[in-house]
């Protein structure tokens, strides 16, 4: 529990969570964010309902639905946009017409991005067409929902939807080919306007978020990015002192001023020929092991999550296993072993002769791990 402010359980992904989100941003409400792995929920999560958002005080009390925490936000600030109006009767007007709009929507959208069905096309397009038509109603300098010129409850519940579907359209998603901005031409402009609104902008997902998420997903084969715990850059021991990383991290660990760092899975033998080298050479290293199956953002946003990764204490990062080889060979010229053999077609000889075999090893290692993968069955 933070005895000092607000906090907030969420997926980067999540649209209702998103929801939460913009309510915070738009009332001006301080929180913390702390984003939940939904394929691993902790106890407690599960027993408040293990969906996401969950809001909870600073008295440790818990709340849940996107509905009942943007309320909250509605009823706990008075800073910031007014998101509704004060006149009773009109405000019902406008969570009716929220309710229509919004019925199946978000449902719709995500699962004809992922599978492209025709009912949840049909529902998508439905809703679409409707809020294009509402849209093209705004009048001259009114940006939002509702033909308003500031942001109101309608864009704060509405718009997590909108802004994926733009994504996926720039995604390139053959599930969604019967669309395109061009038969929206509104709801285009009115993404671009809210995406850029100062005190929403910062809590949207991101495209490439999104885009990577769906595509992943289609293909079955998702690769489990651990969302983030902490922002703040974990700073790992300044020794040789071998490293388990933590999974969750948003910032790249803080490098190590006193030793080479070797980021890397014990069991990989690309991995495996940077250690032989680096030992080979008498360097003093200090090894951070990555957990592969669950990727840090921060480290797939470097080089796609891949190891292993040489930081230098400079903050130099290298990233392919045989470019690492060849910088400790000439960063160390004169410790260990001579890696390469003397004269200058030696070594270009060398590398040709290590690719070569490379090529021919390694499809059958694949095709070995495979077939033991399938001799064993599922785990």
């Amino acid at each position: 529990t933070n005895r000092n402010m607000l906090r907030l359980y969420l997926h980067p992904i999540c649209p209702f969570a998103e929801r939460s989100r913009l309510a915070f941003a738009a009332k001006e409400i301080q929180y913390q964010t702390v984003f939940v792995d939904m394929s691993i929920k902790p106890e407690w999560f599960v027993k408040e309902g293990g969906v996401v958002p969950v809001l909870e005080s600073t008295d440790g009390d818990f709340v849940s639905e996107s509905d009942v925490v943007v309320q909250f936000a509605l009823d706990h600030s008075d800073e910031g946009a007014q998101l509704l109006p004060q006149n009773p009767f009109e405000a019902a007007k406008i969570r009716r017409y929220i309710k229509k709009r919004d019925e199946g929507f978000i449902f719709a959208s995500f699962k004809a991005a992922i599978w492209g069905k025709q009912e949840d096309i049909d529902t998508l397009g439905k809703r679409l067409q409707e809020l294009e038509e509402d849209l093209s109603q705004n009048t001259e300098g009114n940006a939002y929902l509702l033909n308003q010129n500031e942001i109101g409850l309608a864009d704060i519940i509405l718009s997590p939807v909108l802004v994926r579907f733009y994504f996926a359209l720039h995604g390139s998603f053959d599930t969604l080919k019967d669309f395109n901005l061009e038969t929206y031409p509104n709801i285009a402009k009115y993404v671009e306007n809210i995406l850029e609104h100062p005190a929403l902008k910062d809590s949207y997902v991101t495209k490439w978020q999104y885009v990577n998420q769906i595509k992943n997903k289609q293909a079955d084969n998702s690769i489990n990015l651990a969302y983030p715990i902490d922002v703040t850059p974990l700073d790992l021991s300044q020794s040789k002192q071998d490293i388990i990383i933590p999974n969750g991290l948003t910032a790249k660990p803080l490098r190590n001023s006193n030793y080479v760092r070797l980021y890397g899975h014990p069991m990989c033998p690309f991995v495996q020929r940077t250690l032989l080298t680096l030992s080979a050479k008498e360097v003093e290293f200090q090894f951070v092991g990555i957990d592969l199956t669950t990727k840090n953002r921060w480290h797939y946003d470097i080089n796609k999550g891949l190891v292993p990764m040489l930081e230098h204490p400079d903050g130099t990062l290298i990233h392919d296993s045989l470019d690492i080889c060849d910088w400790v060979e000439e960063k160390y010229p004169d410790q260990g072993i001579q890696l390469y053999p003397d004269g200058e077609t030696s070594k270009p000889s060398a590398k040709e002769t290590i690719q070569l075999w490379f090529q021919k090893v390694v499809p059958f290692i694949l095709v070995y791990a495979n077939q033991e993968a399938r001799n064993k069955g599922p785990a």
